[in-house]
C-alpha cells in the first residue's frame, strides 16, 4: 500500500514539470513573435531582384546584315506634291522599279521573284541525217530506236510508229500540219503514204501539248515537215539533194532526189523517190511474200513575200508490198496494192503594226 502511494506521488511531481516547461517555451516564441515584423510580398520581390542599369543609346547585341545596293534599279521620279499632300506622301518609302527583262534586272529579283525562262516540252526530234543514217523504209522504222517509239512492224511494207504502248486511232500522222488521210489507223496492213526520204524533220509529240490536235492524237503526234510547199526562196536561188541506199539483207535498192529554185519572190519544188526490196533471209531461210516496192513523186509552188507565204503542192505516192503468214502467204501469196494522191495548200500572213 506504501509502495502505490509513494509510486503515484512520483508521477504526479514528474506530470507538473513537464506541464511548467511547456508553458515557458510557448511564452518564449510569442516574444520573438513580437520583436520580429513581418516582411511585405513587395518588398520579398525587391530583394531578390537585381537591379538593372539602363542605357538610352547603347547599340544592339545582334548583328544585321548590311543592305546591298542594287545597280539595277531604278527610283520613279516623284511628282509635285501640294504642302497639305506632303506630309500623308512622307508617310509612305519611294518603290523601286525593276526590269525584268533584262539580265541585271533578273539577277537583282534573283530568290524573290522566280521568272521561268525555258518550259520542258516533251518532243523527240529526228533530222534528215538520223533519218538518213537509219535507212529505214517507212516513218516508223526512222522512229523506233528513240526512247518510247516503237513500231508495229505489221510487214516489210506496212509498220505504224507506236508511242508507249499506244497507237493507230490514238496516234495522229501528220504531213506538213495536214493529216494523211490514209486508213493505217483502221487497219495495221496499210502502210503510212509518207517516205522518209521526202522528210527534212520528224517530230514526235507528246503529254498535254497533243490535245489541240483532238482526241484521235491521245498517245502522240508523229509530225513529218518537208519543203514541198516551200516557205522560203533558197539561199543562192536554188538547192538541191541526192539520197541512195542499198541492203544485203533484203537486196534492197533506194534513191531519192529533190530540188528547190526561187527568185523574185516565187518558189518552185520537185522531189521523187523509188525502193525496191525483195524477200529478206532468216537464218532459216527465206521469209516469203516481205517484198515490198514504191515510188512517188511531188510538185509544189510558192508565192513568197516579206508578210508571210501562200502555196500548194501536189504529191502521188504508188505502193506495193506483200503480207506474210503461214502457209496462205506462199500459196496465195497476198499483196496489197497502195495508190494515194494528193493536193496540199498552206500559207501564213504576219500582220505588222507601227508604234507610235
Amino acid at each position: 500500500m506504501l509502495n502505490c502511494v509513494s509510486n503515484l506521488a512520483l508521477n504526479l511531481r514528474t506530470f507538473a514539470v513537464v506541464l511548467i516547461a511547456g508553458i515557458s517555451f510557448h511564452q518564449a516564441q510569442a516574444q520573438e513573435a513580437e520583436q520580429v515584423p513581418e516582411a511585405s510580398p513587395a518588398t520579398e520581390v525587391e530583394e531578390s531582384l537585381p537591379e538593372v542599369e539602363i542605357i538610352a543609346d547603347a547599340p544592339s547585341p545582334v548583328k544585321k546584315k548590311p543592305k546591298k545596293k542594287r545597280s539595277g534599279a531604278a527610283q520613279a521620279p516623284t511628282p509635285a506634291v501640294s504642302s497639305g499632300a506632303a506630309q500623308s506622301q512622307a508617310d509612305f518609302e519611294p518603290v523601286e522599279e525593276f526590269d525584268v527583262g533584262t539580265e541585271q534586272g533578273d539577277a537583282d529579283l534573283r530568290g524573290r521573284l522566280p521568272v521561268a525562262k525555258d518550259t520542258f516540252v516533251p518532243v523527240t526530234i529526228v533530222d534528215d541525217e538520223e533519218i538518213l543514217a537509219g535507212h529505214g523504209a517507212n516513218i516508223a522504222d526512222s522512229l523506233d530506236q528513240k526512247p518510247g517509239i516503237s513500231a508495229s512492224t505489221f510487214t516489210a511494207g506496212a509498220s505504224r510508229p507506236i508511242i508507249r504502248g499506244l497507237d493507230t486511232n490514238r496516234v495522229r500522222v501528220q504531213e506538213n500540219g495536214i493529216g494523211t488521210h490514209d486508213v493505217s489507223a483502221l487497219s495495221e496492213d496499210h502502210a503510212v503514204p509518207v517516205d522518209p526520204f521526202a522528210a527534212e524533220r520528224v517530230e514526235v509529240i507528246r503529254g498535254p501539248a497533243t490535245l489541240r490536235y483532238g482526241s484521235n492524237a491521245i498517245g502522240g503526234v508523229v509530225a513529218v515537215e518537208n519543203g514541198r510547199i516551200p516557205t522560203a526562196v533558197p539561199r543562192n536561188g536554188i538547192a538541191g539533194e541526192v539520197k541512195g541506199g542499198w541492203r544485203s539483207v533484203d537486196e534492197s535498192e533506194d534513191g531519192a532526189v529533190k530540188i528547190t529554185a526561187g527568185a523574185n519572190g516565187i518558189v518552185l519544188y520537185a522531189d521523187g523517190f523509188r525502193r525496191r526490196a525483195e524477200d529478206y533471209d532468216t537464218p532459216r531461210g527465206r521469209q516469203f511474200n516481205t517484198f515490198a516496192e514504191a515510188d512517188g513523186f511531188a510538185v509544189g509552188t510558192s508565192l513568197v513575200g516579206n508578210n508571210g507565204f501562200i502555196g500548194v503542192a501536189f504529191s502521188q505516192y504508188d505502193s506495193l508490198y506483200g503480207i506474210t503468214g503461214g502457209e496462205e502467204a506462199e500459196e496465195k501469196r497476198p499483196r496489197i496494192d497502195l495508190d494515194q494522191s494528193k493536193v496540199m495548200a498552206k500559207g501564213e500572213l504576219n500582220f505588222q503594226t507601227s508604234a507610235s
